[in-house]
């Protein structure tokens, strides 16, 4: 089973993926079956691109709208997702 997360779907999907940083809610990297001492340095980095993504427009741009650092950190952690079969759509709307 694979799940393909819009980066356009502000809410829920990417409150979900980023804001569970602070365990107010279920874990999508734990729920993907990663290993467990990868967690909190996930964790950290997928709060970091939050804050990147803050007054951006993720639905048009994607993770275009980030500085290159940015950009290579989202990347960084979507390539980890794509591995357990979380597949962030990283363009903007899926449809682009």
């Amino acid at each position: 089973m694979h799940l393909f997360v819009k980066l356009s779907m502000i809410s829920p999907i990417l409150v979900w993926f980023f804001k569970s940083v602070d365990h107010s809610g279920p874990d999508p990297i734990g729920a993907a079956n990663t290993p467990e001492t990868l967690h909190s340095s996930n964790a950290s980095m997928r709060h970091s691109i939050n804050l990147a993504f803050n007054n951006k427009n993720m639905k048009k741009d994607g993770i275009k709208c980030l500085s290159q650092s940015d950009q290579n950190s989202a990347t960084e952690l979507f390539d980890f997702m794509d591995k357990y079969g979380v597949f962030i759509v990283r363009n903007g709307e899926l449809e682009s």
